[in-house]
């Protein structure tokens, strides 16, 4: 999923064998609506006792499963969550744009999934400054012109 209204999400989804990559970005999880949907068993304000549930019960495998969490109100939330959770958020939510960028490019990187960066295709949604083209798949025939003929279509991959 990519840009969504998407707000609970099972904890157990993290941990699906086969899963090799998530991308909830862009939704709107929070820490208040995963306990809640979760039906987390602790009171989320004893932060001993939620620090052990999710030690106990949170499981992910970042040397198997991507994840992308990018621009979830979670990952403002961060400093004050279990560490188990902190330490997937932590690796999940950067997005690989420049989002300090105050200018329209940042209103255009809110909507470039970061799974798409540097994928080897250009992705439109992805070919701005501030995701710096794509990470390079935007540009990549076209700064060689005596090798190839770039148009347009060529450069965006059509």
């Amino acid at each position: 999923m990519d840009i969504s209204l998407l707000q609970n999400v099972p904890l157990s989804i993290f941990n699906l064998p086969q899963l090799l990559e998530l991308s909830l970005f862009n939704a709107q999880i929070d820490f208040e609506h995963l306990v809640l949907y979760n039906a987390i068993p602790v009171d989320v304000n004893d932060t001993v006792a939620m620090e052990e549930w999710f030690q106990a019960n949170f499981s992910f495998n970042l040397h198997h499963t991507q994840y992308w969490l990018t621009l979830n109100p979670i990952c403002d939330e961060v400093d004050s969550l279990p560490t188990k959770l902190q330490t997937l958020l932590n690796t999940t939510c950067s997005h690989g744009c420049n989002l300090n960028n105050k200018d329209q490019s940042l209103i255009q990187a809110r909507v470039c999934p970061p799974r798409l960066l540097g994928d080897g295709k250009c992705n439109t949604a992805c070919s701005i400054d501030s995701c710096y083209w794509d990470h390079g798949d935007c540009a990549q025939l076209c700064f060689a012109e005596q090798l190839s003929n770039c148009t347009y279509a060529q450069f965006i991959n059509e």
